[in-house]
């Protein structure tokens, strides 16, 4: 089975900045305070600097305190990726294969960054943050991670996120926008649950298939 790179566009909640940038961030800590869920649709445009090629893709995503996340690729090639905050699921429909993770398995700072409404409260230990003009601030990894080089976040006046753009040590980028934003629909926990149905093949880790 051919490595899955998870899309860490998959998200990204920001931290406390330094003193002199905390002003940046402080309307999407005060927007996501009060969330306890989310949901949205959004467009996904991949860059594999190397190769030249682009791909866009979307879909809707569903995001919940604890970790939990539900990102629903559709189009000619569906994905889904579910997480109940312990366990990260990868299953592309079309290949008939899921890919089973745990999430204590990815670095401090890709965990962050694929936790929308609660990666705030950690981030600060994990990234430098920056100003990348209105509406926009950048973060960096402060410890070396091949997964993550660069994320940058897009947020409207009130705080929202709007965009996430990911870049790895390669060059490539992963850009997610979101529409049709919603927060607090009493999202249930059992959209988190994932069951691999009967014939797909389950790859433990990076490890092979059962």
């Amino acid at each position: 089975m051919k490595k899955i790179l998870l899309p860490l566009a998959v998200v990204a909640l920001l931290a406390p900045m330094a003193r002199a940038q905390q002003g940046v961030v402080e309307p999407i800590i005060k927007s996501y305070a009060k969330v306890n869920d989310l949901s949205a649709r959004f467009v996904q445009v991949s860059t594999a600097k190397a190769a030249e090629l682009e791909k866009t893709s979307g879909g809707k995503v569903f995001i919940k305190r604890g970790g939990k996340m539900r990102w629903e690729y559709e189009g000619d090639d569906p994905q889904v990726i579910v997480s109940d905050g312990k366990t990260l699921w990868f299953h592309q429909v079309r290949d008939r294969t899921a890919l089973k993770k745990k999430m204590e398995e990815l670095s401090p700072s890709v965990r962050v960054a694929l936790d929308l409404i609660e990666g705030l409260d950690r981030a600060e230990e994990y990234f430098t943050v920056s100003s990348c003009g209105e509406g926009c601030a950048a973060l960096a990894p402060i410890k070396a991670d091949p997964d993550l080089k660069r994320l940058v976040v897009n947020f409207d006046g009130g705080g929202t996120i709007t965009g996430v753009t990911t870049e790895n040590v390669l060059g490539n980028s992963t850009r997610v926008t979101f529409s049709e934003i919603k927060k607090n629909s009493a999202i249930k926990d059992n959209l988190f649950d994932f069951k691999p149905p009967r014939g797909v093949e389950i790859v433990e880790g990076d490890g092979e298939g059962q």
